[in-house]
């Protein structure tokens, strides 16, 4: 993956995690510009007067918070990318960032590698969570159990892998027994709940949370793969 330049915020409150973590992305080819905030004040007062490709994103900050601040880079820095970087592997604060505009979630826990993926895969125009979140992104698409509008969420995971094998929503209506504006509903309802606005950043999903690689998936939809 060839990447063009770029600049980086470290946004946390421990001094010690953010030397670290600039330690190991300065001697990164394709970092030209690392800098530190100790809370979201501190990255919006950065944001200001220069442009930064990613923030790598605490939840936990005062007197600006990660959340807050990544609801800011949303609606006033959108071409900043946020990943929230978090010692918390919980569902709530998942989705929460998720809706906020977070691109990405990391616990504070990855290993180096994964950092640099994620901030590949990013600036790359992609979405990263890491192995140690992906059941709680998985259980985004399952918030209630029981059947929503007639279809559950293990049904969502089938449009998604259909989704990702090429298929359009008449085709994946035919395959499930629906109706295209029906499938058109439950594809928004993905989107929705996975703030993701079209139909690549769904596939981009299914592939890099596994779902292309559902074996149950595979073996279910077999016939249309090649088709």
């Amino acid at each position: 993956m060839i990447l063009r330049d770029l600049s980086i915020i470290i946004a946390d409150d421990h001094p010690v995690l953010r030397n670290g973590l600039r330690n190991i992305l300065e001697r990164e080819a394709f970092v030209i510009k690392v800098d530190e905030a100790e809370n979201g004040q501190e990255v919006v007062n950065l944001l200001q007067s220069v442009h930064y490709d990613i923030v790598l994103m605490d939840i936990r900050m005062t007197p600006m918070c990660g959340l807050q601040t990544t609801k800011i880079i949303q609606d006033k820095y959108s071409n900043t990318k946020v990943i929230a970087f978090s010692m918390f592997n919980d569902t709530r604060y998942v989705k929460e960032m998720k809706d906020a505009g977070a691109c990405g979630y990391l616990l504070k826990s990855a290993s180096k590698s994964e950092i640099i993926n994620a901030i590949q895969i990013v600036s790359s125009g992609g979405h990263f969570f890491c192995e140690g979140t992906q059941n709680s992104t998985s259980n985004i698409l399952n918030t209630n159990s029981q059947k929503e509008n007639g279809i559950k969420a293990n049904n969502l995971r089938e449009i998604i892998y259909l989704l990702c094998l090429g298929k359009i929503n008449k085709e994946i209506a035919a395959i499930l027994d629906l109706s295209p504006r029906t499938v058109e509903k439950y594809r928004n309802d993905i989107s929705d709940k996975l703030v993701i606005k079209n139909i690549a950043g769904i596939i981009r999903y299914g592939i890099e949370q596994g779902i292309l690689d559902d074996e149950a998936l595979k073996i279910k939809f077999a016939k249309y793969s090649s088709k």
